[in-house]
């Protein structure tokens, strides 16, 4: 990767004196600031080429057509999806000028009188004078001395450089990094420490790419590969086409079925592999389907890509079957990755093609810990078998990290306890999941005894074999107007263990593809036949996904049983001759070796609504199944869906019915029959340009059946929908109600919840009055922190080893999320008015206030519907409730003279409960404030405010009210120069709970400052701050060095010289004095050089 990085670099040194002479800037990368309710932006005031462009919220790369649309000749971007990130960053690339020019030989003209005629010379398209390359860019040094760290190096850079080389060659490239950082050793220095690079030399008909880059594979049955890389690209594609590409780092792929709870909205963790507690999800690489039907992001789920979490914003059930597909990094490899594509077009419609990934892990490079000798022999005779070694080290006495204990029951358990002169032992831990492990993560990298299938983590190192896989795929393809052929065929090779040559026998594996269809007829209203026949060789291993999952959700009943040898024959007919009535059929005969042998049959029916006739959909599949094994017997497996709509003006009703069983033949305790059925009936009123209302109602029932039909649990969904949306009010509604009833749940055989989302905006008497709320009731699993003390030096934490407040102590308490979570109710609120109340009454439009109400309430269970609306006495309960905050900032301003003096009063009270971390804290804080400005009074402007804080906090077992009042002075020495001068003085008082310590506190302050500068070559801060604080009484809360007794000091400065049109240095400075401590001094030196 370091040399790949490197020949970028040097790549582009290359070019640089090339690109003076040559180019032109096309590539531009820019930021919108997203506005509530706007869904239409103008980012370029020039054409950009179709298809150019990029668009990313924070890091996640958005998808043109179904996230948003770009009229590219205008340059206005039209979001479809509205993301939840306050700006959008766009990367594209311009049309260059010249294709918007006239070019000519010669040029005729109308006769002229002049004498003389002046006759410039035409322009060529092929060379120009100009340079058509752009480089720009910055590049930073920052270094920082203080008194925490001998000196510390930053370093940022970015560099752009796009445009023409010459004819049909261009060029984009990109160097950045914001967030490297340059450690003593010079390591980070490298190009492989960039955040961004990439660099494309293109024409129409070929590309060369290396940095971080997108690769993609469509077109195929079994290779539809989409990831990010970080490596080479090249293709050439004119009547053929060919591409090469490598990676170093590239996701493996996964899959996980996510077993809903009701109740349950998330957070749901796809854990690729089961005993990983730490992976990435690569962003943008996840496909989940819930009932066959595939999910949108942010629309329908949330992801967080590094916890590796998805949290649904639409209601799922446990009935729902949801599967997701994905890639991850792991931590346990470096890895190489190989890809490799071509098409031949031997004839009109006649193509052969290729695709091929090899991906390889460095077996002689592990990340997670160097392998030992004894490591290595228990892989090599492993095979394809979990390989764990021991993880219990013996170390010199008292070196170790851990005690060897033994319990009542004879048990052996180790018990973390450094620099004990008992511990001896060094100890790795391996994740086993939750339930399956004696021990428990009590903090980053330490671990507990729990007791035997209690915890989540065991004392024994699982050593993880390095892999190699492959997926070579071909293609034969002939296609016309009436006849389409195909075979297609890909290898596998999937060695689970590349140390060891046992169970090798099973690396190999493939699968055969062959098809054909014919049409008759118009494209879209032709009748259609086909016939495709698939072999699956045993333990096939692909890296996407093979079929799309909602072709088959109908047999999801059914075993899948991909990895064992089997085949399928279906048979096609179909029709789309008749605009009104689409008939499908498809018949099938699979065979999977040792399991079962099936026979099935599916038919689909899709209807347009005619006059008073509904639009009608039905699919019905019935499938046979014929075991192998004479224990088991035949079954049958039913999916019938019935869906009904019609729609008159400002009318829509609709209806779904599904039916979806597997019954066996003869039932018994291991094979139970099993149905389930539902009933949606919806109705829709309104216009969806100004208001609409949806109407919902679920029926749904869950039947098993050993002798006789039982029913096991039955639900009752209610769902409202409503949007409203004109010039002065917007309304966005989605509630949901659900009652489940499960007849084995002895505990809780009924359970019911809700779900909502409210989004309004209103506006009255001319803007007079405005109100915006914000709702959100949501179910979620929460997952407790615990607290525990830890030992972080000598004299720097704030505790003792028991646990009693002692400044300069050498414990902290340091904090961790459980595994095992709690199923909660969410609620978040936020309601402002905004009056103006001179927008409808002139003679009152000095004054203008606003209110803003904000309340968050998490609990296990909301009994009362009082608690949806914070209402007292149901909410904030320190019993039940998990978390909860409210506050109320009401606040008036009067402009007493306009644009002179301007006045506000505010009060805001704010209340925390805050039972997360297992120990009962709560704060209470009221503040009140009054505050004027005074403008343009002589040479200053004056700000003067006052306010009074009122404080109550359990987590120090504090009462606090103090008084502050502060006066700032602005004089404007010229136009370039500034002086403030900031007078404060503020008086408190404080008293610990439940104890007789007290203090008092008052203090002066005095801080000058200055602000000036010189043209475009400099300016120059600096300020002075000067604090005296008389303190009496207790010595409480003395560890916060702002309220000490005696003198406090704090001082600043800053300059920034431009040295000339690229480069400028800053320097800044700034230190701090308290009583009882010593001075700190921090200074900065930055240089910055601009291309």
């Amino acid at each position: 990767m370091l040399n790949r990085k490197l020949f970028t670099l040097l790549t582009l040194l290359l070019l640089f004196p090339t690109s003076l002479t040559f180019a032109q800037g096309l590539v531009v990368s820019t930021n919108i600031e997203l506005q509530p309710d706007c869904w239409e932006y103008q980012f370029s005031s020039s054409p950009i080429i179709n298809g150019s462009e990029n668009v990313y919220a924070d890091s996640l790369l958005l998808l043109p057509g179904k996230d948003y649309q770009i009229d590219y000749k205008r340059g206005i971007l039209k979001l479809k999806n509205f993301p939840e990130v306050s700006s959008l960053k766009i990367d594209y690339i311009l049309v260059p000028s010249s294709l918007t020019q006239k070019y000519y030989l010669y040029e005729i003209r109308e006769p002229s009188d002049s004498l003389f005629t002046s006759i410039s010379p035409p322009k060529s398209l092929w060379q120009s004078t100009d340079s058509n390359l752009l480089v720009s860019g910055s590049k930073t040094f920052a270094l920082t001395f203080s008194e925490e760290e001998a000196f510390d190096l930053k370093q940022s850079l970015y560099v752009n450089l796009n445009g023409e080389l010459g004819h049909n060659v261009n060029i984009a490239a990109q160097l950045s990094d914001s967030q490297s950082k340059l450690t003593p050793e010079g390591d980070s220095k490298e190009l492989s420490n960039l955040d961004k690079v990439f660099i494309r030399v293109y024409g129409k008909q070929y590309e060369i790419a290396m940095g971080d880059l997108d690769w993609q594979f469509d077109g195929t049955r079994y290779i539809n590969y989409k990831t990010t890389i970080e490596g080479l690209n090249a293709w050439y594609g004119a009547r053929h086409f060919i591409q090469a590409g490598f990676t170093a780092s590239s996701g493996k792929p996964a899959s996980v079925k996510i077993d809903i709870i009701d109740g349950k909205q998330g957070p749901y963790y796809l854990n690729p592999t089961g005993y990983q507690s730490t992976y990435l999800i690569i962003a943008g690489s996840e496909k989940i389907y819930c009932d066959g039907k595939l999910l949108e992001r942010g629309t329908d789920y949330y992801i967080d890509y590094s916890e590796g979490s998805v949290m649904f914003r639409t209601m799922v059930i446990s009935s729902n079957l949801v599967n997701a597909y994905f890639q991850y990094a792991d931590e346990f490899y470096n890895q190489s990755t190989y890809f490799n594509s071509s098409t031949l077009n031997l004839s009109p419609g006649l193509s052969l093609s290729h695709h091929l990934i090899h991906q390889v892990d460095a077996k002689d490079h592990p990340l997670l810990y160097d392998f030992t000798s004894a490591d290595l022999d228990s892989l090599r005779k492993a095979g394809d078998n979990v390989v764990w070694s021991n993880g219990i080290v013996e170390a010199e006495a008292g070196s170790g990290n851990y005690i060897q204990r033994i319990n009542s029951d004879g048990i052996i358990y180790y018990e973390y306890a450094p620099y004990d002169s008992l511990a001896h032992y060094n100890i790795t831990f391996s994740y086993v999941g939750s339930g399956n492990g004696d021990y428990e993560e009590f903090s980053s990298g330490k671990f507990r005894y729990v007791g035997p299938g209690m915890g989540a983590w065991l004392p024994q190192k699982r050593l993880i074999p390095p892999v190699k896989r492959t997926n070579a795929d071909l293609l034969l393809n002939y296609s016309n107007d009436s006849v389409e052929l195909g075979v297609e065929g890909i290898f596998i090779l999937n060695d689970k263990n590349t140390f060891s040559s046992l169970n090798d026998s099973d690396n190999q594996s493939g699968l055969l593809y062959a098809y054909g269809n014919l049409k008759k007829g118009d494209i879209g209203k032709e009748n259609y036949a086909g016939l495709d026949f698939e072999k699956r060789w045993a333990n096939s291993f692909l890296f996407s996904q093979d079929t799309d999952i909602s072709q088959n959700y109908d047999f999801a009943l059914l075993e899948q049983a991909d990895s064992l040898s089997q085949y399928q024959l279906n048979l096609t007919l179909g029709s789309r001759a008749l605009n009104w009535w689409n008939p499908e059929l498809m018949l099938r005969y699979r065979q999977v070796q040792d399991l079962f042998t099936q026979r099935a049959f599916r038919f689909i029916s899709r209807s347009t609504a005619k006059g008073i006739l509904p639009e009608l959909n039905i699919h019905s599949t019935v499938s046979l199944q014929n075991y192998e094994d004479n224990t088991v017997p035949s079954s049958v497996m039913q999916y019938h869906d019935f869906s009904s709509d019609w729609i008159s003006r400002w009318v829509q009703t609709k209806i779904i019915i599904n039916y979806n069983s597997l019954e066996y033949e003869n039932t018994s305790p291991l094979y139970m029959s099993s149905r389930y059925y539902k009933i949606n009936p919806q109705l829709t009123v309104g216009d969806a340009k100004i208001s609409l209302t949806q109407l919902g109602y679920i029926w749904d029932n869950n039947d098993i059946k050993e002798n006789s039909w039982d029913n096991i649990s039955n639900s009752q969904t209610y769902s409202l929908k409503h949007s409203t949306s004109t010039l002065n009010h917007t309304i966005n509604l989605e509630f949901t109600h659900r009652n489940v009833k499960k007849e084995d749940d002895m505990d809780n055989p009924k359970s019911k919840y809700d779900l909502i989302n409210l989004r309004n905006s209103n506006s009255f008497l001319k803007q007079a009055i405005m109100i915006l709320g914000n709702y959100q009731l949501n179910q979620t699993e929460f997952f407790p922190k615990i607290r525990e003390l830890e030992y972080i030096g000598s004299g720097l934490g704030l505790y003792d080893s028991t646990g009693v407040y002692t400044p300069n102590g050498d414990w902290d308490y340091v904090y961790i999320t459980s595994d095992k979570g709690t199923l909660s109710t969410e609620i978040n609120g936020q309601l402002s008015f905004y009056l103006k109340p001179g927008n409808y009454f002139p003679e009152w439009k000095r004054i203008h206030s606003d209110i803003i109400l904000q309340a968050t309430e998490q609990s296990p269970e909301m009994k009362h519907w009082q608690s949806y609306l914070f209402l007292p006495g149901y909410v904030f309960d320190p019993d039940v409730t998990i978390f909860g905050k409210q506050s109320i900032a009401p606040t008036i301003w009067i402009d007493i003279i306009p644009n002179r003096i301007l006045a506000n009063l505010n009060y805001q009270y704010n209340r925390t409960l805050d039972k997360r971390y297992q120990t009962i804290a709560r704060v209470t804080e009221s503040i009140f404030g009054a505050e004027m400005d005074l403008k343009q009074y002589g040479p200053n402007n004056y700000n003067l405010k006052y306010e009074l804080n009122k404080e109550k906090d359990t987590r120090y077992m504090s009462d606090i009210t103090a008084n502050a009042l502060n006066i700032l002075i602005q004089h404007n020495f010229s136009t370039n120069t500034i002086g403030t001068l900031n007078l404060s003085g503020s008086s408190e008082s404080g008293a610990q709970q439940s104890s007789t310590n007290h203090y008092k506190l008052q203090s002066l302050g005095l801080e000058p400052g200055f602000r000036g500068s010189w043209g475009k070559k400099g300016r120059v801060s600096a300020s002075l701050g000067i604090r005296y604080n008389q303190r009496s009484g207790s010595e409480f809360l003395t560890f916060l060095p702002e309220k000490r007794g005696g003198l406090l000091l704090n001082w600043g400065t800053s300059a920034i010289y431009r040295l000339n049109n690229y480069c400028s240095i800053t320097l800044e400075y700034s230190g701090n004095a308290y009583p009882q401590d010593r001075v700190r001094h921090t200074l900065k030196m930055e240089f910055k050089a601009e291309l």
